[in-house]
């Protein structure tokens, strides 16, 4: 399936001193700025104009979008169809990231167009789009770093876990008295003000085991993790 696939950069092989760097449901619109890109020293490869670079001294240059920014803490995302699992997992850090299995061929860019950086696995279209980012890893978390470093993100842990995994809407406190018929009985009596519901879909979220898995694995890929 296409949401078993992952995520990444693509990496030249190359290095240059002279430019350093610049779910389970128990948790289970604006452009970049850009950045002035670095001129196209690397002759190994054809590189489209104002592409930019990030430096790893352990990997070279990382070939990142064709304008690279400094993104806002709401950065809005969109998906390709092949980046599924990776949606999850953006989502879980808080951002709201755009995913449909199928698109139709103007989609992507209408939704670029309206201020969404896109992931994908397509190099042309990452040649075509202004905002785009290759994605070439395929553990799940190893994409989850490279769009970290591509873009610059910085993960506020207080807004883990306050999208909707499915629908992609940011969820809704549950009020006194609401009937909470899915959840378990122990959920509501040891953690009500845990309990969280997605107005589209109306799935109810709660902390859990599924929650705690996810937090060791983003602990694991180096993401800052909310206190205990």
């Amino acid at each position: 399936m296409h949401d078993d696939i992952g995520l990444s950069q693509v990496v030249i092989p190359v290095s240059h001193p002279t430019y350093p760097s610049t779910l389970a449901h128990s948790w289970h619109s604006r452009p970049f700025r850009p950045f002035s890109a670095l001129p196209p020293i690397i002759s190994e490869i054809p590189l489209p104009r104002n592409h930019g670079f990030r430096y790893d001294p352990s990997m070279g240059y990382h070939l990142l979008a064709r304008s690279r920014m400094n993104p806002p803490v709401d950065i809005l995302f969109l998906a390709d169809a092949m980046l599924g699992r990776l949606s999850k997992w953006l989502r879980v850090l808080g951002y709201d990231t755009l995913y449909r299995r199928h698109y139709r061929p103007a989609d992507l860019d209408h939704w670029v167009g309206q201020g969404r950086v896109l992931i994908t696995r397509d190099r042309k279209t990452v040649a075509r789009l202004r905002d785009a980012v290759l994605i070439t890893a395929d553990r799940v978390g190893d994409q989850l770093k490279g769009v970290r470093n591509a873009v610059a993100l910085a993960p506020d842990p207080s807004r883990y876990f306050t999208i909707c995994l499915v629908c992609n809407e940011t969820l809704k406190a549950v009020g006194p008295g609401e009937p909470m018929e899915p959840v378990p009985d122990y959920v509501v009596y040891r953690n009500p003000s845990g309990i969280r519901k997605c107005p589209s879909c109306l799935r109810y979220y709660w902390p859990g085991s599924h929650r705690a898995s996810m937090i060791r694995a983003l602990e694991g890929w180096g993401f800052p993790v909310p206190e205990s």
